[in-house]
């Protein structure tokens, strides 16, 4: 969740959510008070080709100086590093192939909890700007796994606000000795939105299924 979700009050959020189930929130940082403590999940595992995707959502902080005083006292907010500690030891424990963050906070702040967390693999980040930006491909092997412990994130993906980029983040395993599979590549694209991208037809499909 952003500011403008953020700014609807936990109510309204509830309300949302009663209305259509599939949406959910990931922000395990962000603690609802009174009857919506539920509102927000901080962790889920998304299981594709028998591999188990880790995945928890950090919310920035600094929003707070953008709601209203109604919405506020809706929220508590937990310190970035100590809830995304706190979600990675309970993947990682909960059998979880990879780990990865959905952030908007700060790129600063993304690189500070990227150098005191252990264990996360990526962290995709909505970044703080508002122009549309360039195609942009990034690949990166990680020959060392699994031999060596999961330190920290080997790629911060980025998208951009408002819709104005979308980014793609691929996940490759390889298996190990017993079988076991371990992640040893990842590829991040980063598009443009215009008027000349190409509807995705799946997802028109599952926003017109919600409405």
């Amino acid at each position: 969740p952003y500011e403008f979700e953020l700014g609807l009050g936990a109510a309204a959020l509830a309300s949302v959510k009663r209305e259509f189930p599939a949406i959910r929130f990931l922000a395990a940082n962000v603690k609802p008070a009174g009857d919506h403590r539920d509102l927000f999940e901080g962790r889920a595992i998304v299981e594709l080709d028998g591999l188990k995707i880790g995945l928890f959502g950090i919310v920035d902080p600094d929003l707070r100086g953008l709601l209203a005083k109604s919405s506020l006292a809706d929220f508590a907010f937990e310190l970035p590093v100590d809830a995304a500690a706190r979600e990675t030891a309970a993947l990682r424990a909960a059998g979880a192939d990879a780990v990865v963050m959905l952030s908007n906070l700060h790129p600063r702040d993304n690189a500070f909890v990227a150098r005191e967390v252990a264990g996360i693999d990526a962290i995709v980040a909505d970044l703080h700007v508002r122009w549309s930006p360039e195609a942009t491909r990034t690949d990166i092997e990680l020959p060392g796994r699994p031999a060596v412990r999961p330190g920290s994130p080997a790629l911060v993906a980025r998208s951009f606000a408002n819709g104005l980029g979308v980014g793609r983040l691929d996940l490759g395993f390889r298996a190990g000795e017993g079988g076991r599979r371990h992640l040893a590549w990842l590829s991040h694209r980063l598009e443009s939105i215009t008027d000349r991208t190409p509807p995705d037809a799946a997802l028109v499909a599952d926003l017109s299924a919600m409405a």
